[in-house]
């Protein structure tokens, strides 16, 4: 990364909390860290619920009494439709603030790498957010800096790299060195100390460890 000021730009990919971010600025010798926002996926219980009502309507080409209406097979179809449009249209909305923000992020810097914690299991909410991943990654391409898919989980302790044990909901305290954290906070923190040990930039890793130490309750919000 040569004497560049670099922003790391960290995201936790969460199935049930969505895209966490953490900011880490590093100018060579120290680390600046920030807490992003936390990009929660539009909630699609409801919505997908309703669906399923209105599927099972045109499955079985019956008419069925919903919100003191008949509904036929023909009207069950023209509902349908509505709620899979406005779920497009509520995740796309949702993706291009995540882009939105991204780009802000690297106008405003000169080097950027953007770290994801992929999650890998298979539910709406991840396929979403991956769509996400990928668009960020084509941005990184097209603006010419890195992206970088990583694993680094929460519940493993950022400074020592013990297992943590939960002592709170999604809050963890490492058994040997008594650090404590939140989950997902942790996560964004640990992909960047695992980007500088796979580029083996050992000031940035020190500088990492450097900021835990001075600041041992930042990783509990």
């Amino acid at each position: 990364m040569g004497r560049q000021r670099t922003l790391l730009l960290c995201f936790d990919e969460n199935t049930g909390h969505g895209l966490v971010t953490t900011l880490i600025h590093f100018d060579c010798e120290n680390v600046k860290v920030t807490r992003g926002p936390t990009f929660k996926p539009p909630n699609m219980a409801h919505l997908r619920s309703k669906a399923k009502e209105f599927q099972h309507i045109i499955d079985t080409k019956a008419t069925v009494k919903l919100f003191d209406l008949h509904i036929t097979s023909e009207r069950a179809r023209d509902f349908y439709g509505e709620i899979r449009s406005k779920e497009k249209r509520l995740n796309e909305e949702w993706k291009r603030s995540v882009v939105a923000w991204v780009r802000k992020q690297m106008r405003s810097n000169t080097f950027t790498v953007v770290l994801i914690d992929e999650v890998t299991a298979e539910t709406a909410n991840n396929g979403m957010a991956r769509r996400v991943t990928k668009v960020l990654e084509n941005l990184c391409r097209y603006e010419g800096f890195r992206y970088f898919p990583l694993r680094a989980s929460g519940r493993y302790c950022p400074k020592c790299g013990a297992k943590g044990v939960e002592t709170a909901p999604r809050i963890f305290k490492c058994p040997l060195c008594g650090l404590e954290w939140h989950r997902d906070r942790c996560a964004t923190i640990r992909l960047a100390i695992a980007y500088a040990r796979i580029t083996k930039n050992e000031r940035l890793e020190e500088a990492l460890l450097q900021w835990i130490e001075e600041h041992p309750k930042a990783l509990l919000s």
